[in-house]
């Protein structure tokens, strides 16, 4: 099946129109892929595009209330993650995003992509073709879980706030860190003491629980470098929620 070559942006001027999404995705495009510093972004837009200005400031408005967008120095500024931007755009614009870096057919990478397959680009291919990565040696010693666990994992925060905790863990404990993580799913007398976190990367149930927002939670260990590979390669979705990582 022929693969179609992905474009590396886009003119402002190809969502004109009168729509709340065109709107969100304008906004999201300026600041993010273009990188377009403004206080009066809605203002300039509308006369770019013919976008209705009333539009653009209630998309701006909600953008910034769902952490996307936000002010910096007096000017609109990106606040979350390219990916979780891209992702934004294309629930805005109807697009196939790329399940990895959150490209879309409008918003490829910076230096170009084209598909490699569904939900897949050319820039990540490798990327995936990486996976599973070596893992630290205190690994070695983990049983495995039963079965094996074809889905991603589930964080309940976002990429921004993933990527910070691992990388944290890194930087105070170095490459073979093991950071500890919550896990809400009980967990019986006879449980074997590893899980899967995603597909072929496992965590150690260190025995330890926790009361977290009055919900009893298990401590799990898992290697702060596997996790941001996994993040990098799709094999983690990110969320906001007032709750903890499962």
């Amino acid at each position: 099946m022929p693969v179609a070559v992905k474009k590396d942006g886009f003119e402002a001027k190809q969502i004109m129109g009168g729509t709340y999404p065109e709107a969100r995705a304008a906004l999201l495009f300026m600041v993010y892929a273009e990188g377009f510093p403004s206080d009066d972004l809605p203002e300039l837009l509308a006369e770019e595009t013919g976008l209705r200005i009333d539009l653009l400031q209630v998309a701006q408005d909600d953008l910034i209330k769902e952490g996307l967008l936000g002010y910096r120095h007096g000017h609109l500024a990106a606040t979350a993650t390219t990916k979780e931007a891209r992702h934004a755009y294309a629930k805005a614009t109807g697009e196939t995003t790329c399940h990895s870096c959150g490209c879309t057919e409008s918003w490829g990478c910076e230096d170009g992509c084209w598909w490699v397959s569904e939900g897949l680009c050319s820039a990540c291919s490798g990327k995936a073709a990486q996976w599973p990565p070596p893992l630290p040696e205190a690994l070695r010693d983990w049983p495995l879980p039963k079965r094996q666990r074809t889905t991603p994992a589930r964080w309940l925060s976002t990429a921004t706030q993933f990527r910070a905790f691992f990388e944290e863990a890194l930087a105070q404990h170095g490459e073979d860190a093991l950071a500890e993580i919550y896990h809400s799913v009980p967990r019986g007398a006879s449980a074997r003491p590893t899980r899967w976190f995603c597909p072929d990367l496992p965590m150690l149930a260190t025995g330890r629980q926790e009361v977290v927002g009055g919900k009893t939670v298990h401590i799990y260990l898992l290697p702060a470098r596997a996790a941001l590979l996994a993040l990098d390669a799709g094999l983690v979705k990110c969320r906001k929620d007032k709750g903890v990582p499962t």
